[in-house]
């Protein structure tokens, strides 16, 4: 269990700072089994409401549509409506939560 921690904080941090934008994509769809876990989960989500780049933006948030529980699903709405993603992940949010915005 001891590894699976170590395993988890060394991918978040490649997906938090990796200079190669496929290398934190690759870390953020490698800790998807782990999304749901308070720990992964938060620092995911974090890293979402930080990330300027629409690469990872769309791991995080193709993350979540696919994985994430009902209040990441609601904070990711919250980013997309108050327009902290890219317009065009933006769009698909809303889209794929049933909603339009703007």
């Amino acid at each position: 269990v001891q590894d699976d921690a170590q395993v988890a904080q060394a991918l978040l941090q490649r997906a938090a700072t990796d200079r190669s934008l496929s290398v934190r994509s690759a870390a953020i769809d490698a800790l998807a089994p782990q999304l749901n876990t308070d720990t992964v989960g938060g620092e995911l989500m974090t890293l979402l409401e930080g990330a300027e780049s629409p690469i990872v933006q769309l791991a995080l948030v193709d993350l979540v549509l696919r994985n994430g529980n009902a209040t990441q699903l609601a904070q990711l709405k919250r980013l997309a409506d108050d327009q902290r993603l890219h317009p065009d992940l933006a769009r698909h949010v809303n889209k794929s939560l049933g909603s339009e915005a703007i």
